[in-house]
């Protein structure tokens, strides 16, 4: 990023942890007037419902990650909300994302720190890459849905995306300028791929 190296972003607020969550449910329960019954009718029709298990009635819910980690990979496509990051460097502000043109990092770490996958947010490969590792996530040579593909570094930068199967990839698009879907390797050449993966991670959460 000529000389411009933020390798990781620290916001104040507590990053969400993924939790059991224990919601209470309450059904509104019908009185009664006395003309339409009298009161020996309304108790009778709230214990009916008590007994019933409509008056209070507990349920958990347990968040299914795998699912959501899929729903927001796929629903990310076309966004705009990993564009640009503002930095001061040297007394200026500077976009460090470019506009979208540098926000590969950027835009994954920031999904899997949302999921409890990773730390924190990063602006580079190489602090999300490193942040991953701390994080659980393993070297693999075996390709899955939802595998994390880091390619070889092509003028001055290296890339990192999602893989989505299929032979398919999705990973933040320097010429749009937002997360879109592309050929694992960007296509082949003369027999060989357009960008060579250089290394796949997997988390045994989303297995």
């Amino acid at each position: 990023m000529h000389g411009v190296h933020v390798t990781r972003v620290q916001f104040p607020a507590a990053r969400p942890k993924i939790l059991k969550v224990v919601v209470w449910v309450r059904f509104p329960v019908a009185r009664l007037s006395e003309g339409e019954g009298g009161t020996e009718n309304t108790s009778s029709n709230v214990q009916d419902k008590i007994q019933n298990g409509m008056a209070s009635q507990k349920q958990k819910v347990l968040p299914l990650l795998r699912d959501t980690y899929f729903a927001m990979i796929k629903n990310s496509v076309g966004t705009k909300l990993f564009r640009n990051f503002y930095a001061q460097i040297d007394g200026r502000k500077i976009d460090v994302m470019k506009n979208g043109g540098l926000s590969c990092a950027f835009f994954l770490s920031s999904l899997l720190s949302t999921l409890g996958l990773a730390k924190a947010t990063h602006t580079t490969v190489e602090s999300t890459v490193k942040d991953m590792e701390q994080s659980g996530w393993k070297p693999t040579k075996k390709l899955m849905p939802g595998s994390i593909i880091v390619w070889e570094e092509k003028k001055e930068h290296k890339h990192i995306g999602f893989y989505i199967g299929n032979n398919r990839a999705l990973s933040n698009s320097s010429k749009k300028k937002s997360p879109a879907t592309h050929h694992l390797t960007y296509g082949i050449k003369n027999g060989k791929p357009v960008r060579k993966i250089e290394a796949i991670y997997q988390h045994k959460k989303l297995t």
